[in-house]
């Protein structure tokens, strides 16, 4: 097991360094002990890790010990989980295990995989990856586009007269291309999970910090699911569940509230429509008591907030309201203030 280090800023993502961890036992104590050697090289700054329980607990004895800094979980790690938790309960689990019968019967036949390629237009399905939950969207996505050339597949004459057509396990597959209940269950489990594949590349990608649209995305996509199901809510109220779950014990961070009301193209948007944010203000000044040491800047900080509330001076200005959309929150801040 190969621990990678990164420090990320404004710049970009910065490898720092790894540690070959695969002849030993990653223990909280360890994983601290590593957060801190590196700390102590480039100074406190936030920390992100995957949600390992060894690193949950590393990042709490680690915000013990520098009080001024936060431990959040990797967001995509988080989607990742969503998935996985997502794919374990019915129907969901259900049609993967079906949609990946197919896929191994079909792969493991190169005759058949062949066969398949001239109906799909040399079109391969998604390989299924066994750390990555998210793929299992992307398999039954791929099976759903090419739901009428896999039926026109086993229905054709090719396959009829092949050895395929004689097997158990080709028969099942078979039953299961050519039956409505499983192209239905794809469907369902399409509704949930391509809004949250959404997300997953909004938090996955590099070119703009994420974590001031992470609270709006989250809303996005469990509105988009309830809008699939046609706000039928026990359609999808086990997912919602299950977000809402992952949502409190590891995505709903104070820095993510606070990125959220400091992105001028979300704060300005909600005022308008006359959103109440509250909550997320109170978390933004848990993040400045947090985050800053000194209490002058604090106070300053504090004071400078009404101007950029009320869109005051700079931030009112022509080109300021246009940037709101096109930049990215800490950019479009650095244009206002030079």
């Amino acid at each position: 097991m190969i621990i990678n280090i990164l420090v990320n800023s404004p710049l970009g993502n910065v490898f720092l360094g790894s540690v070959n961890a695969s002849n030993e036992f990653t223990d909280s104590t360890k994983m601290y002990k590593l957060f801190e050697s590196t700390i102590k090289k480039i100074g406190p700054e936030q920390i992100v890790t995957d949600n390992a329980s060894e690193n949950v607990k590393a990042g709490s004895m680690m915000m013990r010990a520098y009080p001024h800094i936060y431990w959040t979980p990797c967001a995509a790690h988080c989607i990742n989980l969503i998935f996985g938790d997502i794919f374990k309960v019915k129907p969901y689990a259900s049609v993967f295990k079906k949609a990946i019968r197919i896929h191994f019967y079909i792969s493991q036949r190169p005759l058949l995989l062949n066969l398949m390629r001239k109906f799909t237009k040399e079109r391969n399905l998604v390989k299924p990856a066994k750390t990555r939950f998210a793929t299992t969207f992307l398999i039954l996505r791929a099976m759903y586009i090419q739901r009428k050339n896999l039926r026109t597949l086993v229905l054709s004459t090719e396959w009829n007269s092949s050895k395929f057509a004689k097997e158990t396990l080709g028969k099942e597959v078979v039953n299961l291309i050519i039956s409505v209940h499983f192209w239905n269950d794809v469907v369902r489990a399409l509704t949930i999970c391509g809004p949250l594949t959404k997300v997953l590349r909004l938090v996955d990608r590099e070119k703009n910090p994420p974590m001031g649209y992470i609270y709006e995305a989250m809303d996005r996509a469990k509105e988009a699911i309830a809008q699939g199901f046609l706000g039928v809510k026990k359609q999808y109220e086990k997912v919602f569940e299950i977000i809402d779950a992952r949502w409190s014990d590891q995505l709903h961070r104070p820095l993510h509230a606070a990125c959220h009301v400091l992105n001028p193209r979300l704060y300005y948007k909600a005022q308008e429509e006359g959103t109440i944010l509250n909550t997320l203000w109170t978390e933004y000044h848990a993040c400045v008591e947090k985050l800053v040491h000194d209490t002058t800047i604090q106070d300053s900080l504090v004071a400078e907030l009404p101007r950029y509330k009320m869109a005051d001076g700079l931030f009112g200005c022509g080109p300021a309201k246009r940037a709101r959309d096109t930049r990215s929150p800490g950019k479009w801040v650095d244009l206002n203030l030079t």
